[in-house]
């Protein structure tokens, strides 16, 4: 466990925060050739966001809970 995350490649050092807000950050992860939790490529891939951008299965449960959620679809443009 730890407080904050750190990515680091070749030698450079980016982040410095907490582990969601790291793995939920695209541009960061694909500077250290890593990709987002599958939970969140799959609500990209279907074009959704739920607000808090969940990161495991069971997060996504608790933010799809029939008023509990905050559910944006996002304009096609």
């Amino acid at each position: 466990m730890s407080d904050r995350v750190y990515v680091i490649k070749k030698g450079s050092i980016s982040g410095g925060r907490n582990s969601k807000s790291i793995l939920s950050d695209e541009s960061l992860l694909a500077l250290a050739d890593m990709k987002p939790p599958i939970v969140l490529q799959t609500l990209s891939l279907l074009r959704l966001r739920f607000h808090g951008d969940p990161l495991t299965v069971k997060d996504l449960a608790r933010a799809t809970d029939v008023g509990s959620y905050d559910y944006q679809r996002p304009n096609p443009d």
